[in-house]
């Protein structure tokens, strides 16, 4: 019984800190989830194609079931978090033309034609790490997006204008959802004959009541202070491979 929940736990795991990762996993440093999904979703896949403590058959099973998620799921803004990640500067987004093209296609529906220039120069200054982004403080907030863009861009005002936009947007419908469980508490069968302006006003007081005791009660628990890289499924994997190396040493 044990062996199978290992074996279990070996599918599974790697599953739930992606879900995890993607649900706004990063409470402290907005922004991080848009910026891990693109490779997150590539280190998932490369996981699971390179397990060998999995069945074949289960194996081609979950990667087919990985990529027809990404093909479902995958969005222009992903790939464009990944180039402007400060986690993965330093990576070669410009070599993967699936991950450019978006780049350019995202380039041209946010931003004005005039301005267009002026990113792609910015762009090259932020690759290469230069002027501001050559700052040493910089590296300190390279799990913090939104805040590196604020505060190392003044030199690349329109890219980040950019950055600031892609990192604000949300990688999941939990807020949606959760605003969606409101509704149906307030307007129910037994109470049906409320207009649209009362229902959206209850809806409002109810979700600020409970931000409101959610804030009171985070402040009593100590935070824990997160280490290396925010994506709870890059730390995973890392450890994975540091322990096969181990291993085969």
């Amino acid at each position: 019984m044990w062996d199978e929940f290992t074996y279990a736990e070996k599918i599974l795991l790697p599953l739930m800190l992606f879900l995890r990762d993607n649900d706004g996993n990063c409470k402290l440093n907005d922004g991080n989830s848009m910026g891990h999904v693109y490779f997150n979703f590539y280190k998932l896949l490369d996981h699971y194609k390179n397990c060998t403590g999995l069945k074949v058959s289960h194996r081609k099973l979950i990667v087919k079931a990985v990529e027809d998620r990404w093909a479902f799921s995958h969005n222009m803004l992903h790939s464009v978090g990944f180039v402007l990640h400060p986690a993965y500067r330093n990576y070669q987004q410009d070599q993967n033309p699936d991950v450019m093209k978006d780049f350019y296609l995202t380039l041209d529906k946010w931003v004005p034609e005039e301005d267009r220039g002026a990113v792609i120069s910015q762009l090259c200054l932020y690759r290469q790490g230069r002027g501001m982004f050559s700052r040493a403080e910089a590296k300190a907030l390279q799990d913090e997006p939104l805040n590196y863009w604020r505060m190392f861009a003044a030199e690349a005002p329109e890219l980040q204008a950019l950055a600031l936009k892609v990192f604000n947007q949300s990688t999941n419908a939990s807020a949606c959802e959760g605003n969606w469980s409101s509704f149906e508490y307030i307007f129910n069968k037994r109470r049906n004959l409320l207009g649209v302006p009362s229902v959206e006003k209850l809806v409002y007081i109810h979700g600020n009541l409970r931000n409101m005791a959610l804030s009171r009660e985070l402040g009593k628990r100590p935070v824990k202070k997160e280490q290396g890289s925010s994506s709870s499924l890059l730390r995973y994997l890392q450890n994975l491979e540091l322990q096969e190396e181990a291993t085969n040493q």
